[in-house]
């Protein structure tokens, strides 16, 4: 499972050896990714790194820690802009979220263009001081 908040980007799996316990593997590009899920949920795991994966920070955790993550998260929802709300944090993350985003959208339009219908929006291919988002404009017919 993925899962993109305002503390991270996280890869939740659970490992072979892990099917018969209660435990995942969280998984991230980026240490402090994983430093800030544990401050949020009051834990202090030792943070396992150069694994020879795309993801190089992992810590193990229970499901019920997980689950208790995801809820606190959407729980502090109190924003009607996920992309907009990254960027007042972190402009560096808010810039690869959006390539995210952007990655998205174009699947998306391949595969609507493939049942035949068009969609010629534009992507977003640069970022400025101003609002890395406003480039987007309302491409999805919501505002910010």
């Amino acid at each position: 499972m993925w899962i993109f908040s305002r503390d991270g980007f996280f890869s939740a799996v659970q490992k072979p050896e892990q099917v018969s316990t209660n435990l995942v593997t969280i998984r991230s590009r980026d240490r402090n990714d994983l430093i800030n899920l544990m401050k949020s949920v009051k834990i202090n795991e030792k943070i396992l790194s150069d694994a020879g994966t795309d993801y190089e920070f992992r810590i193990i955790i229970r499901k019920r820690v997980l689950k208790k993550y995801t809820m606190k998260v959407v729980d502090e929802i109190d924003y009607s802009n996920f992309k907009h709300e990254v960027e007042i944090a972190d402009k560096k993350k808010a810039g690869i979220y959006l390539r995210v985003w952007e990655a998205l959208l174009g699947a998306y339009r391949k595969q609507i263009n493939v049942l035949g219908r068009i969609d010629d929006l534009p992507l977003v291919d640069h970022f400025d001081d101003g609002g890395i988002w406003r480039e987007c404009g309302d491409l999805m017919g919501r505002s910010k």
